[in-house]
Formats: C-alpha cells, structure tokens, sequence
C-alpha cells in the first residue's frame, strides 16, 4: 500500500529535515525511518500505476490514528511523532492547540499537493521508460 509512503512524503519527510536543519543532530534510525518508507513507495507507485483518489484521505486518518497510537503505546519522554508535545523548536509560535492545528492544516494542504506530485512523477517516469502504465 502507498498511503503510508503518501503520509511520509507530506508530514515525515518535511519535518523530519526541519528538525535537523534546526536541531543539526539526528541518528542512523532517524534517518532510515525518515527514507526508506518514501523510496519504498516510489518503487510500489512506478510498479503498480495508478492508485485511488482516496488515499490521500486515507494517508491523513492513518497520521491521526498514529498519533494516537504513539501516544498510547510510547513514553512521553520520547514525544514520538510529537504525540505528547509540539516540536520542541516552535513551542514559542503559540499554545500547543494551535500548533496541532497548524500541523493539520498542513497535512490537509500538503497531502492532496503531494498526491499530485506523485501522480505526475509516476507519469513522467512511465513515459520515460516506455513501460505499460
């Protein structure tokens, strides 16, 4: 399935090269859980074609629902998926509320422009190498 692969690209990633731009620390497991599952849907996309109009959709309830998972399952200390608190760099920006809302509205932009980037990627990359879409 894409969908966990569509949520990293939009939240994972980004994040994930913000906080060690703002951080300049991060670890062989950061980096390989920050990676491998994009490179990973990439490879499943240009091998299975199209996919339905709904994943993005079902790529955010998977986010909340691992947020809540993280939450429930993992330390507080270590604020896994920033369950437990905002990214430690924009707590000053605002309550914890609205960083969280900030976060979602971010996914809901990201997540359908990430989609079409993907579609027209997958595109590009089937008509270069002239395999059946």
């Amino acid at each position: 399935s894409t969908k966990p692969g569509q949520a990293q690209f939009a939240v994972g990633v980004p994040s994930y090269v913000l906080d060690w731009i703002a951080t300049g620390e991060t670890t062989a497991s950061s980096v390989l859980v920050h990676t491998v599952p994009p490179i990973v849907a990439v490879v499943a996309l240009l091998r299975l074609g199209p996919w339905p109009h709904w994943v993005p959709v079902a790529s955010g309830v998977l986010y909340v629902a691992l947020l809540v998972l993280c939450r429930w399952i993992t330390a507080p200390s270590l604020n896994v998926n920033l369950a437990f608190a905002p990214w430690a760099p924009s707590a000053d920006f605002g309550p914890d509320w609205l960083l969280r809302l900030i976060n979602l509205l971010l996914l809901l932009i990201l997540l359908p422009l990430i989609d079409r980037a993907l579609r027209a990627f997958t595109r590009a990359a089937v008509r270069a190498t002239g395999a059946p879409a």
